[in-house]
């Protein structure tokens, strides 16, 4: 496993997704190297920008994780606005279980634990540590906030078509909530 560093992965985003984003009217938000869009909504803009995780394994194993922020905003600067969410909270069942298989794919593709990184670990962390390689057995809750994981690009790729198809309808669904009624 090669590691994939985080502006390689919004590279990577704002490619794969900003055609299918700018086709539910969202432009590209600049400067920075951020995948990041905006649109408008009334007086406001419906942001999504992509966040990839800073604590992810230091040791290798287990890789890192991203999500996709979905926000309503006064101005067009990313993790401002209220409301705000998360990707697999505005998914529905079916697809947060296409989210699980994937993410089970991935861990399913995990080498061991590394036997020296466990021997340095005091008991309590060697077993959170070694849940990382857990398979997801019961499916994700619609308020859980479930971030992607993937350790190189080939992990990366495997999310593409979900979020090419996910990410849309997850900003169709976030403005009818955050426009609606008592937001």
């Amino acid at each position: 496993m090669s590691p994939i560093l985080a502006k390689q992965v919004h590279r990577e985003l704002i490619t794969q997704l900003g055609p299918v984003l700018g086709e539910e009217g969202f432009r590209r938000i600049r400067p920075g190297s951020t995948a990041a869009w905006c649109k408008t909504v009334g007086e406001r803009f419906l942001l999504v920008w992509v966040q990839v995780s800073r604590s992810g394994d230091p040791f290798g194993w287990h890789g890192t994780s991203l999500t996709v922020e979905f926000a309503l905003s006064d101005s067009t600067v990313i993790g401002s606005g209220r409301p705000r969410e998360r990707l697999t909270r505005l998914l529905s069942h079916e697809e947060r279980e296409e989210i699980r298989r994937n993410q089970n794919a991935f861990i399913s593709r995990l080498p061991p634990a590394p036997a020296g990184v466990l021997a340095q670990l005091p008991a309590p962390l060697r077993s959170s540590y070694l849940a990382q390689g857990d398979l997801r057995t019961e499916p994700y809750g619609d308020k859980e906030d479930v971030w992607l994981r993937y350790a190189d690009a080939r992990d990366l790729q495997s999310w593409l078509p979900l979020l090419q198809k996910m990410v849309p309808a997850a900003a169709r669904e976030a403005e009818i909530r955050f426009t609606s009624v008592g937001s």
